[in-house]
């Protein structure tokens, strides 16, 4: 039973929405809601109760599944809201109504799009005036697993008045695969772009950047034990994310690979919603240079003498750059300034120090070991720069530039 009354004229806050008896059975499934808004525009009042009981394997009785998509699991709901925002604005929470509990339990979802099943054992959700808390969700997609709790408020003023939604989040993982839960694919692939007017996009679904909502304030603390990506075995992730005012923000995040620690820090910035900018910073101890020039392509780009170099390496540096719709940097716009030391590097099989070699008659030129060496180095207009250092190259005194 459901009805809305309104007389026309500028005044919506006389339109009435009353949803007084919604009841379904769909399958063994049953669904009971009731719904009441006043004063839309001004003083919104609102005054709702839902309550359900859903077995996700009879979804498939009564709504239209894609080939090879199945559910299964218990969903309960027990919603009641009622009051009116202004007393959420001067939190009255007294005055406000809204409790009840949304849980989601044994769920498993299985879709021909997804590499593997998606596990839910249990997600719990609290209502009450100030916030939505997720109290808990533990889940598992193939050898992955993952833990979150957290909250959100505001929610009402976000669904009610477009105001911002805040959420303080905690995520959790033993083991994350971001390899198989975001495969690559030959589709999604795009090439790292020298200019803006080379930015052509690989595919159509690379047309637009990822934006950041302006209207979002969250926050999320992470902590993963052991993380593979792009092939690199990754560990002891941990630091935050705080999504705020079209910007993204890491957070001191941290971890243990290719041989060493790396630490991360920056934005990514999306309020020139056309032009999206990235200002990161890197610290790099003892990382394997090798394995860093293999696995980062621009490194590679900028410097190809890294694929020939092997030894370790550590590093600051804070680098902006200006970004294609597929998170490529455009390398004529990176800006860069940093300083790089190592204890030891050899240098092997890279084809200008051969032809030095084959030009100038000295032996074993091109099979070098560079001993304790620092220096400076920015990245300008697409083109590194190395503040000038000495080092032997075998018994020959040498500045490299």
């Amino acid at each position: 039973k459901a009805g809305s009354k309104y007389e026309g004229g500028e005044n919506l806050d006389k339109m009435t929405v009353d949803v007084t008896k919604f009841h379904a059975n769909l399958s063994k499934n049953t669904i009971d809601a009731n719904l009441m808004l006043r004063n839309i525009m001004t003083d919104p009042f609102i005054q709702s109760k839902i309550k359900a009981n859903v077995n996700l394997a009879t979804l498939k009785d009564f709504v239209p599944m894609e080939e090879g998509e199945a559910y299964s699991g218990i969903l309960d709901a027990d919603v009641n809201i009622k009051g009116r925002m202004s007393s959420l604005e001067k939190e009255d929470f007294e005055a406000f109504t809204a409790e009840g509990t949304l849980l989601l339990s044994k769920m498993n979802y299985k879709s021909k799009s997804l590499p593997d099943d998606v596990n839910i054992e249990r997600m719990m959700f609290t209502f009450s005036p100030k916030n939505l808390a997720l109290n808990e969700l533990n889940a598992t997609m193939g050898k992955s697993d993952f833990a979150m709790n957290g909250k959100v408020d505001n929610y009402f003023g976000y669904f009610l008045r477009d105001e911002i939604l805040k959420g303080d989040f905690n995520f959790n993982s033993n083991y994350l695969d971001l390899d198989q839960l975001m495969p690559a694919s030959e589709s999604t692939a795009t090439e790292i772009q020298t200019g803006p007017e080379d930015r052509v996009p690989a595919t159509a679904e690379a047309t637009e950047p990822l934006l950041i909502p302006g209207n979002v304030d969250f926050n999320l603390n992470t902590n993963i034990k052991s993380l593979k990506y792009n092939g690199i075995d990754v560990k002891n992730v941990s630091g935050g994310v705080a999504l705020k005012e079209e910007v993204a923000t890491l957070d001191n995040l941290t971890m243990n690979a290719m041989g060493g620690t790396v630490g991360l820090k920056g934005n990514y910035n999306t309020t020139n919603h056309s032009k999206p900018k990235m200002d990161i910073g890197f610290s790099l101890k003892e990382v394997d240079i090798n394995q860093l020039a293999s696995n980062f392509l621009t490194i590679e780009k900028l410097a190809p003498i890294t694929k020939h170099a092997f030894g370790d390496i550590s590093a600051d540096f804070n680098m902006n750059t200006d970004l294609t719709a597929s998170f490529e940097p455009i390398l004529s716009s990176i800006d860069c300034l940093g300083a790089l030391s190592s204890n030891q590097i050899s240098v092997k099989g890279f084809k200008n120090l051969e032809k030095i070699e084959s030009v100038t008659k000295l032996k074993n030129l091109s099979n070098q070991t560079i001993n304790n060496f620092k220096t400076k180095f920015k990245i300008k207009d697409g083109k590194v720069s190395l503040t000038p250092f000495d080092v032997k190259l075998g018994k020959i005194g040498t500045e490299v530039s």
